[in-house]
């Protein structure tokens, strides 16, 4: 298996300095309408913002919905061109 080697994000916080928690893979998924497995993927891929919990085959992950959130934004208006015309 290939080490991955994503961009780190750096902690969100919401209000007055109180940690932002992390949701597992099923909430990210509920939250962005997709299914559960695409979501580990995708984290896998580093097209997701995640947060790999532990090492080797059976690495679990984390998201912020707040870093799901400024990534999907991003999609609004990124250079990625639309996938019907």
């Amino acid at each position: 298996m290939k080490n991955i080697n994503c961009e780190s994000i750096e902690g969100s916080q919401l209000g007055r300095g109180i940690l932002e928690p992390y949701v597992s893979p099923e909430a990210a998924a509920e939250f962005l309408g997709i299914s559960r497995v695409r979501v580990i993927r995708m984290a896998r891929a580093c097209i997701l913002p995640a947060h790999p919990v532990g090492t080797g085959k059976r690495r679990q992950w984390r998201f912020r919905f707040s870093e799901l959130d400024r990534y999907m934004q991003g999609g609004i208006t990124g250079v990625h061109p639309p996938v019907r015309q």
